[in-house]
């Protein structure tokens, strides 16, 4: 899956403002890399200093389940890849992100474990 740090968001959309252009187009962002389900399911939980486990399912297996079930779309959605190549817009900006979204992703979760363990 493509992510894109809020950071580097703000960072791309006060660049486009900036540009002195003046057609009209459609700018794509996301972080360099893409991460999958299982791997943004162990960056998060590394984050929260928790151990996982990720059990190897096969492809096969987990779509018929999900068919059986009626959630095909479902199945889509987690399974397969939703990635966005952001190249252009980041040529055009002259502008790279300066973090991986993995990192990001750790250190938002993070954040999120030390404040509900202080409540």
């Amino acid at each position: 899956k493509s992510f894109i740090a809020i950071d580097h968001l703000v960072e791309v959309i006060s660049r486009l403002i900036e540009l002195d252009n003046d057609t009209e187009r459609c700018f794509v962002a996301a972080d360099r890399d893409t991460v999958s389900l299982s791997e943004l399911i162990e960056i998060l939980s590394n984050g929260m200093g928790h151990k996982v486990v990720n059990l190897p399912v096969p492809v096969a297996l987990l779509k018929f389940v999900f068919k059986l079930a009626g959630k095909t779309s479902l199945y889509q959605k987690l399974c397969l890849p939703l990635t966005v190549d952001a190249c252009r817009t980041y040529e055009l900006l002259n502008w790279w992100p300066t973090s991986a979204a993995s990192e990001k992703l750790k250190g938002v979760a993070r954040q999120f474990s030390e404040r509900t363990l202080s409540r």
